[in-house]
Parts: C-alpha cells; sequence; structure tokens
C-alpha cells in the first residue's frame, strides 16, 4: 500500500495527501498522518485501509462541499457591462 511507511525503529505509519479542492474539509491541511503502532505488516494494510476509506468517503459524500462548478451571476449587471457585446450577452 502506497500510503503505509514503516520506521527503522517498527512503527508503521500513515500519510495521505489530501487533494486540493477537499482541503477545507480537513481544516485546510495537506496532509493527513497517523501512526498505526508497532503492528505486523497485515494489521498495518488494515488499518492504512479503513483510514483511507474514511477519507475518501468524506470527501466523496460531504454535503457541505461547494460547487464551483456554477456561477451565480446578476444578468442585470451583465446587460450594462460595456464590453457584453462581446460574449454575446
Amino acid at each position: 500500500m502506497r500510503y503505509l511507511r514503516i520506521t527503522p525503529t517498527g512503527i508503521w505509519t500513515f500519510r495521505y495527501r489530501i487533494p486540493e479542492r477537499f482541503r477545507w474539509l480537513f481544516e485546510h491541511r495537506h496532509e493527513i498522518k497517523r501512526s498505526l503502532g508497532r503492528v505486523s505488516k497485515t494489521e498495518a494494510i488494515a488499518k492504512g485501509l479503513q483510514l483511507e476509506l474514511e477519507l475518501r468517503t468524506k470527501m466523496a459524500t460531504d454535503p457541505q462541499q461547494p460547487d464551483t462548478t456554477k456561477f451565480d451571476l446578476n444578468e442585470d449587471l451583465l446587460s450594462e457591462c460595456p464590453c457584453s457585446h462581446w460574449y454575446n450577452l
């Protein structure tokens, strides 16, 4: 698993980079880091998968996610714009 590393002292760590468009969900953090402790490789993989699933679920199902594809434009303001004919408005 690419998010898991083991330190020279035998502690497994999980690191996941948060995509920029979802950072607001995680207090604007760039990555999530967690120590998984001194466990077997199998246990570290299971814990890492669980953490990854939690993060991906939060990014996929958050109802507060802003819609950045739509713009609320005031048509009155656009019609008064001297350059509105450039954009066929």
